[in-house]
């Protein structure tokens, strides 16, 4: 009971406060926190949206009262429905479904996730990039030219930064008319390297099938930008879309896996020297490294070892000087011989898996963790 908005004549409620009296208007509102901000009237930062066109920006001190940037619609031009705000290397990115990207074909337009950029919160840029589809790319025909049907991206993606990787989980949308009311919608996962494009590791993968829910939910969930590690799981928060019957089940639900393990790497059989790369990472001097994986015994291994940006090994942090991993966690500790952390900086370094052992396709690897001295 915040006491701050008065509702039904109480103020016994949770609702917060926008711009001194008035009651916060949205269908959707995305939060971030940023402690750091030098201003502490804007460390909490919110976009939301009162309908598609306008989809307007807030800060707060303390995420319960807050101030609108202004009366203005902070995406100009368009009609969105977003799901994913992020701060992302300096920038802020802001995605939805929508937007002003045009089928060549008129009324061939299917819903796909756009992406905006900002590198203060008040400025944003016009011009939005496809950051990911499900609709047939063009010289492709379309698949239809019903909007409601055929297979689509729901409201975007939600975005979870996770240091050089963002993860995001997305509507993945499917109807077989143009009905509503007939579409199913599941979760699925996207990653991006940029903010700005996605791909699927696996097309059309369910995350979270959306014909799972015990309470007999319509199959038509959406995404939240909700998500965390807490101790050893990973927790996902979403909601139910009712679309044929309002009055049927909804709510907040979640999903959960083994902490980060939403997907997992492993080598086809028989595949030989099998590894992975990252991109390139600036190292802290320190900073340690772990591994997220299983399946891992003396007959499948993992070694971990450090490459300069052109790929070329770095001696003291070699495949050969590494200590095997033969034993699965959610944080398994690198090491090479005589070290436990990486004392280089400068240039930056690209971390090498390597699968070895006569049964290297049992092991899986979900994560690789590169850990700063502070952070440890």
């Amino acid at each position: 009971k915040l006491g701050l908005v008065d509702y039904h004549g109480s103020k016994d409620n949770n609702l917060v406060l926008l711009d001194d009296n008035e009651t916060m208007k949205a269908s959707i509102a995305l939060v971030l926190y940023e402690p750091q901000d030098p201003n502490p009237d804007r460390r909490f930062k919110m976009v939301r949206e009162v309908d598609p066109s306008h989809i307007m920006a807030a800060f707060s001190p303390d995420g319960l009262s807050w101030k609108s940037m202004s009366e203005d619609s902070i995406i100009q031009g368009s009609s969105t429905e977003p799901s994913g705000l992020i701060n992302f290397n300096g920038c802020y990115y802001l995605n939805g479904h929508g937007g002003p990207i045009p089928h060549p074909l008129p009324g061939a337009r299917k819903r796909m996730m756009v992406t905006y950029a900002s590198y203060d919160f008040e400025n944003w840029t016009r011009a939005g990039h496809i950051s990911f589809r499900r609709d047939n790319i063009p010289p492709r025909l379309p698949s239809s030219f019903y909007v409601h049907e055929g297979e689509q991206v729901h409201v975007g993606a939600s975005l979870w930064n996770r240091g050089n990787v963002v993860l995001g989980f997305y509507g993945q949308y499917h109807n077989k008319t143009d009905d509503r009311r007939t579409s199913t919608c599941d979760i699925g996962l996207v990653v991006s390297n940029d903010a700005i494009h996605f791909k699927e590791p696996i097309p059309d993968f369910k995350l979270v099938p959306a014909y799972e829910d015990e309470q007999r939910a319509e199959p038509r969930l959406i995404q939240g930008q909700g998500f965390e590690n807490i101790g050893d799981r990973t927790i996902f928060y979403y909601s139910i879309w009712t679309a044929a019957n309002f009055d049927g089940h909804y709510g907040i639900k979640i999903a959960t896996w083994p902490r980060d393990r939403l997907g997992y790497f492993s080598p086809g059989p028989k595949i030989t020297d099998a590894h992975c790369i990252s991109t390139p990472i600036k190292v802290v001097p320190g900073s340690r490294i772990y591994v997220n994986a299983d399946g891992l015994s003396k007959a499948s291994q993992l070694s971990v070892e450090l490459l300069d940006e052109q790929f070329r090994p770095l001696p003291a942090y070699s495949g050969d000087n590494c200590i095997p991993l033969v034993k699965s966690g959610l944080r398994e500790s690198v090491s090479w011989k005589g070290k436990d952390s990486v004392g280089l900086a400068g240039n930056p370094l690209r971390v090498r898996i390597n699968w070895t052992g006569p049964q290297s396709d049992e092991a899986h690897l979900f994560a690789a963790y590169l850990v700063a001295p502070e952070a440890d």
